[in-house]
């Protein structure tokens, strides 16, 4: 591909996701589709670049590689960086690697992995090469990932028993910005918190989430038996 097509920067492979061993869907599908055409919007939105690239050495360099204070998220700011600049990604549409998820693995953080996601966004924004139209999905963006973390760190605060879970679920019951699922949640959460914890114990210990957002239910109790949902 890169022999063929020198006009791209970056190349990166289709990939079989597996649950420990067990694959059970390809990276790039319905769900999550590899973007040809506008590259530039669709970046913006998601890193939609699977982690196993190749890259043209000159061209990072030149870019000034990765930004190694980010956590969690420094491909996708590179990818962005890249793409803003005139870079084109290129995919070899065949699972080439096996990306596994283990419910105690880093990348299952979904916390920690939107908080680089925020930091990366804030990165972003201050890009000069955004016109006016991809600055405000950024702003948007952004807003939408802070209150991801906004809703991880109140279910944690619960789960916790934290003596200001009460308030952190007060604040997304009040904020217009949350779904109203979300909303209602929070309200049940600020009401009867023991209650609303102990039915989030209960959804963990059924389920698990994944990097990518994936959830991987239990099936029949057996911890070694998963799913995708």
């Amino acid at each position: 591909l890169a022999m063929s097509r020198p006009d791209l920067d970056v190349l990166t492979t289709d990939a079989y996701v597996a649950v420990g061993n067990t694959p059970f869907r390809h990276f790039y599908d319905e769900t999550n589709p590899f973007v040809v055409d506008d590259q530039r919007a669709e970046i913006l939105e998601r890193n939609f670049v699977f982690g196993h690239t190749a890259v043209l050495r000159r061209r990072l360099i030149e870019l000034g590689g990765f930004d190694e204070g980010i956590r969690w998220t420094s491909d996708w700011e590179l990818w962005i960086r890249m793409i803003l600049a005139g870079s084109r990604i290129g995919l070899v549409n065949e699972p080439l690697a096996t990306y596994r998820l283990w419910e105690r693995s880093l990348s299952s953080q979904r916390l920690n992995q939107s908080r680089g996601m925020i930091t990366t966004l804030e990165r972003t924004i201050l890009n000069s090469a955004l016109t006016g139209p991809e600055r405000e999905v950024v702003t948007r963006n952004l807003a939408q990932r802070r209150r991801d973390v906004a809703a991880g760190e109140a279910e944690l605060a619960l789960m916790e028993g934290a003596p200001d879970a009460r308030g952190r679920a007060w604040a997304i019951a009040r904020d217009g910005g949350f779904s109203r699922k979300t909303r209602a949640r929070a309200f049940a959460a600020a009401l009867l918190p023991p209650i609303a914890a102990a039915l989030l114990r209960r959804e963990q210990r059924g389920s698990w989430i994944g990097a990518g957002g994936v959830r991987i239910r239990r099936v029949a109790n057996d911890p070694n038996d998963l799913r995708s949902s």
